[in-house]
């Protein structure tokens, strides 16, 4: 199912202008997993455009240290293995879902940002097995208690966030208030805006046209 996916996107989405050299694609990847797992236990200020594209990360003093993260959590999977099994798949299943995006197939919105939070919605899946595993390693009900409160805050912040996909200019405000510097946000806001400039200006003209007064200031306003 994914195969076709990936050469329709390839096909349409050619990324002609995305910076993605091939032998800097290993370290784009890292960083990337320790940015997302930086937002999986600090889930706020989610949006998606981070501006971490791989001509940013490059220039960058983070690129000598982000990849420390990921490597060091595959080392703690190897070495507990055999006791918290659910840890190393979890993990594991959450990279495979994730790194084909940074690691191997260039596309256009690497020229924004290589990290989105639309792009790990199937490897979440790992983070859940990771949660449930560490509860059935646990065996309390008092921990299953404090679970049922981190759900329902998830829950909350989920139900809060959703709502900034409700229009555009919702999305690509919020986009902006997360990383200011957002070239896709603002670039999509100016087109917004601008949609909405040329509406009010033919809405002037045909007040003009009618003599209408009260409508012709508001939409020069």
């Amino acid at each position: 199912l994914c195969i076709p996916i990936v050469l329709l996107g390839w096909r349409f989405q050619p990324a002609q202008g995305a910076y993605s050299p091939i032998a800097a694609r290993p370290l784009v990847a890292l960083d990337a997993l320790a940015w997302y797992v930086g937002k999986i236990l600090f889930p706020f200020k989610l949006a998606i455009d981070y501006g971490r594209n791989p001509g940013w990360l490059l220039h960058s003093a983070q690129r000598f240290w982000t990849w420390i993260i990921p490597v060091a959590l595959a080392v703690v999977c190897i070495a507990t293995y055999r006791k918290f099994r659910w840890l190393a798949i979890g993990s594991l299943l959450f990279a495979l879902a994730v790194l084909p995006v940074p690691c191997r197939v260039r596309f256009d919105f690497q020229i924004f940002s290589t990290v989105t939070d639309p792009y790990v919605y199937v490897a979440m899946l790992g983070v859940s097995i990771i949660f449930a595993g560490a509860l059935a390693q646990l065996n309390s009900e008092s921990w299953l208690r404090v679970a049922g409160v981190i759900v329902i805050v998830l829950a909350i912040l989920s139900f809060r966030q959703v709502r900034t996909w409700s229009d555009n200019e919702t999305l690509f405000n919020h986009a902006v208030a997360v990383n200011p510097d957002s070239v896709a946000a603002n670039n999509s806001l100016g087109e917004i805006w601008s949609s909405k400039a040329e509406q009010y200006r033919h809405a002037a003209q045909r007040a003009m046209a009618d003599r209408n007064e009260d409508i012709y200031n508001r939409s020069l306003a």
